[in-house]
């Protein structure tokens, strides 16, 4: 997919960026042309994407508010991932959905993680800090995409999400 300045796009961990420019740019003595990324939500931060790389491919445009509601309530009804009890295992899964870029999917995850929290919590227990570490990444980067697509804060999106969760119980009843 190719964009242009000033497109907005979801890269990788960074969550939503602005293409601030793409030009040519000389590292280790090889010109190539690169993205010239800000994170919307960190504007000092700068992230150089060679446009001829595989990373470019990590690049996603954003959702709109009617894809983000659609991812929402589809997971409303979605059963968790099968918890992993292997650590290494678990962790492999979640780096692979999380770099994955398929939002239901991470969504998923988010789901997963949460309830597994809950669990643990209930217990007297807390979740493993590598599982906490990838929750939180995992719900700063979707969320913020999903707060810029709804108009709204990154620290609403869960209210958002609860409510039409209440809501579509509330239906069900």
């Amino acid at each position: 997919m190719k964009f242009i300045a000033n497109d907005l796009l979801v890269y990788r961990t960074s969550g939503v960026c602005r293409i601030a420019e793409i030009k040519n740019c000389d590292f280790g003595g090889k010109q190539r042309e690169y993205y010239i990324l800000r994170p919307v939500h960190d504007e000092k931060s700068v992230i150089f994407v060679p446009v001829d790389s595989p990373l470019s491919d990590k690049m996603n445009r954003l959702l709109t508010k009617t894809e983000v509601d659609k991812i929402i309530d589809s997971s409303i009804p979605e059963k968790p991932f099968d918890w992993i009890e292997n650590d290494r295992e678990r962790t492999a899964k979640i780096k692979e959905v999380a770099s994955s870029g398929d939002r239901k999917r991470i969504t998923r995850m988010i789901k997963t993680l949460r309830l597994r929290r809950k669990a643990l919590s209930a217990c007297g227990k807390k979740l493993r800090v590598t599982d906490e570490a990838a929750l939180t990444s995992a719900e700063k980067v979707l969320y913020d995409e999903f707060a810029y697509a709804l108009g709204i804060e990154r620290d609403e999106v869960t209210s958002y999400i609860e409510a039409k969760k209440a809501a579509a119980e509330k239906s069900e009843a």
